[in-house]
Parts: C-alpha cells; structure tokens; sequence
C-alpha cells in the first residue's frame, strides 16, 4: 500500500511521522504548481471551489509517482465537503485512475483504525501511539508557523526569518523520537530570538486577523503566501483556525474550551444563529474575538462558490461595523493573480496605517 493525501499547509510532515511509523509508503505529492492547478481545472466541474480542483491535481500527481491509495477527509452537515471524497473519486476513476480512496470522518474513525491495524499488523493501542507521535510533529509543525508569522512583523531581517523556518521545517521532518520532537519544542522560541533581530518598532507594527474557509487560510501556496505578503509589510498576522484545533473539533475533544464548536456559536450567535456549515460559525465567531482583541483588522479569504463563506461573508460587514473594525475580503479562483492579490493588500495595509496615524491625531 502507497498512501498519499491532498496538500493541505505543512501537513505532510507530520503524515510523514504518521505513516512512516505505520510501515507504510507514504507518497508526498509535487509541491503545488501551475501544473497542478492545470490538473485540477481540466478534470474537475467548473462550478466547484478552488481547494477541491487542487487537492484533485495533488491526486493524480502522487499517482503519477506510485500511489495506490488516497485518504481524504469528510463530513456532515450543510457543507458540500462531505461529498467531495466520493465525487473526487469518481473523477478519478473515469478519467482511468485506479486508486483507492479512503473518506475518513467522524462516524468511521474506529473502522479505518481496525483496518490499518489488519494492513500493518500492529495493534489499535500501538496504532494510537504512532497518532500521538504524529500530533506532536504537527504542534511543533504550528508554533514553528506561529513563530515565523511574529518574527516576521517585527524583524527588518525578512530573508533569515524565511531562512530558519525552512531550516527547522527541516528538522521536524527529520525528528524520528518523541524525545527529539520535545528537545525541538523547548528550543524553538529560543532559536528565534538569538537568530532573528526584532528591531522595529512595535508602535508601528499592525496586527490582522486572517479568517475564511479552513484549506484557503492554511496553504499558502493557495491563497498566494498572504501571511509572507502581510509579514514583509510588518504586519503581525494571526490565524484563526490550526490543523490541531480542526481535528480537536472533529473528535470533540475540545468541548470545554474556548474553540469549541459551542463556544463559538455562544460567541456568534448575535449575528448567525443555525449552523451555515464549513468555518461559517467560526469566521463570525473569531471576528467578534479578534474586534474585541483590539486587532486592526481582518482579512478574509474563501475560495470562490464556497456556500458556507459566502453566507459569513453577507454577515461579517454588519460585525465589522458594530466593532468598527475594517475588512479585505479576497475571493480565490482558477483566475486570480498573485499581482492582484498583492496590490491589494498593500492598498488596504496602508488604509490601516493611515487610519491609525489619524486617530492618533
């Protein structure tokens, strides 16, 4: 068995971890290119969103390089992405591809656990500690991305920033022990601050919320490395949704937080009140909490069609007046230029900086 997943930010490293431990061949697809996108377009339906024409181009490039089987999330409710793992795998059929498609979601964890527990030999217990090893990698994975995005903001040295997220990128991916994967998390912060100046100053630097449908927030190979485009202009960007936290959510094992799917609908409810589906909830959620937070401003992204987003986005103009807080909205598709993109985040960066230098008046 030759495993392979759609990209989905830096996920694969802790996949690598995962399957690696597992004992299967875990095929990581090219990272995304125009040929990707090329893929994508040419085999799926015009009318479906970005993220699926991408995760169907990631497919057929790890196939071309062995892959036998693909595991795919799903889901329930109101958003179409529950049916996209069978659709995507009736694409792929037709077009004569023979792989193997594994939709895991919340109503058939054990199953797929028991199964690779047949395919492996290995029992469930065993099969549960390779999952917490994997989750490990994926945090370290996340602070590291958190800590570049601060770094980012308040160093005038952009390219060694880059430079040591690359490099501990790097390392993650080469950690094969628990022991080796806490070592890298104490020295991580550490490693920042003695190889990266932060000498700008603070009173200057902007702090944005970046919010939208869960795919288009985290690859920034996607969404045109916003968080990097931001970052060089010195804005402090912070995301509200992580891999860990979206499959915290999945499981329920964060009821009695903060993220919670509860707490967020506490949170929203003024606003949107039945659930939309998707990060519908939690994009008018994390508004109010980054409003509130005295962020000053929010940029949010959604791939084009995208129902749940698009009903977020009729209700964020109202959240963003009540907070006064303004808003870039970007819309993703097969059309949108990276010089497009980048225009206008610098316009709205600088109506940001503007607005703050006249209130200080």
């Amino acid at each position: 068995m030759k495993v392979t997943t759609a990209h989905m930010g830096n996920m694969y490293i802790a996949l690598s971890a995962l399957f690696e431990r597992f004992g299967l061949e875990y095929v990581v697809p090219p990272a995304i290119t125009e040929k990707t996108y090329e893929i994508g377009f040419d085999l799926a339906p015009e009318q479906v969103c970005l993220p699926f024409k991408v995760c169907l181009g990631n497919y057929v490039e790890a196939i071309s390089k062995g892959a036998d089987t693909i595991i795919m999330a799903g889901g329930n409710g109101p958003c179409r992405f529950g049916f996209y793992g069978m659709l995507q795998e009736k694409i792929l059929k037709d077009a004569g591809y023979g792989a193997k498609m594994i939709i895991l979601n919340q109503d058939n964890i054990m199953e797929v656990l028991n199964d690779l527990s047949k395919v492996t030999g290995k029992s469930n217990l065993k099969l549960l500690s390779y999952f917490y090893f994997a989750w490990k990698i994926l945090r370290l994975v996340e602070e590291n991305d958190k800590l570049a995005a601060y770094f980012r903001a308040y160093s005038s040295e952009k390219n060694k920033v880059e430079k040591l997220h690359r490099e501990i990128e790097l390392e993650i991916l080469n950690a094969k022990s628990f022991s080796a994967a806490r070592k890298l998390m104490k020295i991580l912060k550490a490693r920042y601050k003695t190889e990266v100046p932060l000498d700008l100053n603070p009173a200057e630097i902007l702090k944005v919320g970046l919010l939208g449908e869960i795919y288009m927030v985290l690859d920034g190979r996607v969404n045109m490395n916003i968080e990097k485009i931001l970052g060089n202009l010195n804005v402090w960007v912070k995301r509200t949704i992580y891999i860990s936290e979206w499959i915290l959510r999945l499981t329920g094992l964060n009821f009695f937080t903060k993220n919670s799917q509860s707490a967020l609908k506490k949170i929203a409810k003024p606003y949107l009140a039945s659930d939309v589906g998707g990060k519908g909830i939690q994009t008018i959620a994390s508004a109010i909490t980054f409003a509130k937070e005295k962020a000053d401003g929010l940029v949010h992204i959604t791939p084009f069609s995208c129902m749940p987003e698009l009903v977020a986005t009729t209700i964020l103009p109202k959240v963003c007046s009540d907070y006064k807080i303004p808003c870039l909205y970007l819309t993703f598709d097969e059309h949108t230029s990276e010089a497009a993109v980048i225009t206008r985040v610098e316009a709205y960066v600088d109506m940001l900086r503007m607005s703050g230098e006249n209130a200080q008046k």
